[in-house]
């Protein structure tokens, strides 16, 4: 029974192996025109599309009874709304929304 086993975990693993190889033999067909301008148009669309802003991350440690953890984004949390580098970010948040999605308007 053992052996059963051990040769059968055997096969699964080559198999395994040799369905992830890499074969180097595989052909590649030329892309056909229509879809050479279709990857181009779709680069051309990719280039135009503004970079999402990135939040700065600043250490911070939170202190919790389960232990300690840092949370680079905790400046972001600002309950009152006046931390003005939270709302610089929010606006370029909200400038970046409305540009991916002026394709959804009417």
């Amino acid at each position: 029974m053992k052996k059963n086993f051990i040769i059968m975990m055997v096969l699964m693993i080559a198999i395994t192996i040799s369905a992830c190889s890499n074969d180097t033999e595989t052909e590649v067909e030329a892309p056909v025109e229509a879809e050479s301008a279709e990857v181009e148009a779709a680069l051309e669309t990719a280039q135009e599309m503004p970079i999402p802003p990135v939040a700065e991350k600043r250490p911070h440690t939170v202190t919790a009874p389960a232990g300690d953890r840092e949370d680079p984004y905790y400046w972001m949390r600002d309950d009152e709304r006046e931390d003005p580098d939270v709302i610089s970010w929010l606006e370029a948040e909200n400038d970046y929304l409305d540009v991916r999605l002026t394709h959804t308007e009417a």
